[in-house]
């Protein structure tokens, strides 16, 4: 009962902390190997860029083949500012109308949503969550 308590008061300070993930030993000994994942839903925003050395995070980048085929709505990649995103799942959810969306997937449309969109910080926020890679 005690590791029951000790497991339940840990799981609740890991999830304030804001902690993903961790093992937590449910016997008290360090050698039984008993675990308990607790995990708290946290996610963080990952970065596209090593700040020191100013690389690309993303294994492989991608090319305009590759995005070129990708041009339907269940399956919309686009390129913005040397940046891949896929869009799909911002059909019915763009404010400008799947019909505008739709015209970007497969290619590079940097000019297009700089002259929609400009430095519209929502709009470069909202494209920000479906960054997939690089050009």
């Amino acid at each position: 009962m005690r590791n029951v308590l000790f497991v339940v008061f840990v799981t609740a300070l890991l999830t304030s902390c804001g902690t993903s993930s961790t093992s937590i030993d449910t016997s008290g000994s360090l050698n039984s190997g008993t675990t308990v994942e607790v995990s708290t839903g946290v996610t963080e925003e990952t970065a596209t860029t090593d700040t020191s050395t100013g690389e690309s995070l993303y294994a492989t980048p991608f090319t305009l083949e590759e995005i070129a085929r990708h041009t339907i709505e269940e399956d919309c990649y686009t390129v913005i500012d040397g940046k891949v995103y896929n869009v799909s799942a911002f059909f019915g959810k763009h404010p400008g109308g799947d019909q505008n969306l739709l015209k970007v997937c497969g290619i590079d449309a940097t000019s297009i949503f700089e002259q929609q969109h400009g430095n519209n910080r929502e709009a470069q926020e909202a494209l920000a969550e479906f960054q997939i890679g690089v050009l």
